[in-house]
């Protein structure tokens, strides 16, 4: 294949992803517009909802980025950065479905608080420090999911919480076997976080071909769509719009025909 003929096929390529993510895009944006509307939504939908919100964020700025990486390969660095949130989010989609019980929703709720773990140790020591009121203090640790984890005292104190790490939730996610295939998503989010600090190593996955990166987004796109599709089952939206995002990761052949879907034959 001499350079034209490569320079066209990475072209095509490029585009057909644009056109799934753009797919994504209409699939989560309609999703999100029918779930505002839902009357007394669940604690678990809202957080998928809040999820799909933050991947549908991250996805249209993927989108834009392309369009200046068909120009400049350097691109792939901040497309990187916005691949890894998506990544960390579709583990915490698939992580978090695990302990959906709606007739224990304290299993989902302790899960919500490691994962807040930073953010009510800032609240508590801005508490104490008077930075906020005791009832804007309680506001913030409800829509926390913290209610759970702090005494009733006149000087509030936060329990035993063990924090969870990206790590963590993929090692749990490995050991389901409806979800174990999963855990390539993880590998994924470990390849951008070199992107993330810097370093030699940082330079050096800058300076490798663009080809390399671009492969990687094919793949991870696969993640993020079916997590968009768990996310549209948990939020619990029309059936066809369920439907569309569901068949969206195997399009993933569209880009690369070498991409193996019968890895991945437990999501079914």
């Amino acid at each position: 294949m001499d350079f034209a003929q490569h320079e066209l096929k990475k072209r095509g390529s490029t585009e057909k992803l644009q056109e799934l993510l753009k797919e994504f895009l209409t699939i989560s944006r309609d999703s999100l517009l029918e779930y505002n509307s839902k009357q007394n939504p669940e604690g678990h939908q809202i957080i998928y909802q809040n999820l799909l919100q933050r991947l549908y964020i991250s996805i249209s700025a993927i989108d834009v980025l392309i369009n200046e990486f068909k120009r400049n390969q350097y691109y792939k660095f901040p497309i990187a950065l916005q691949a890894r949130s998506c990544l960390l989010d579709s583990i915490t989609i698939l992580y978090l479905i695990l302990f959906i019980d709606k007739n224990d929703q304290t299993r989902f709720r302790s899960q919500l608080a490691r994962l807040n773990l930073y953010r009510a140790t800032e609240l508590n020591r801005n508490y104490l420090e008077g930075q906020i009121d005791l009832p804007t203090f309680s506001r913030y640790i409800s829509e926390f999911n913290f209610d759970d984890n702090f005494t009733k005292d006149a000087i509030p104190v936060l329990t035993s919480v063990k924090i969870l790490l990206p790590r963590q939730m993929a090692e749990e996610i490995r050991k389901n076997n409806q979800f174990s295939w999963f855990f390539e998503a993880y590998k994924l989010y470990d390849f951008y976080s070199k992107y993330e600090h810097y370093g030699v190593l940082s330079k050096g996955f800058l300076e490798m071909p663009a080809e390399h990166d671009f492969d990687k987004l094919v793949h991870s796109s696969f993640h993020i769509f079916y997590a968009g599709y768990l996310s549209l089952l948990v939020m619990d939206v029309k059936k066809e719009t369920i439907e569309k995002m569901k068949v969206l990761p195997d399009r993933i052949i569209e880009i690369d025909p070498m991409f193996d879907i019968n890895n991945y034959t437990t999501k079914k």
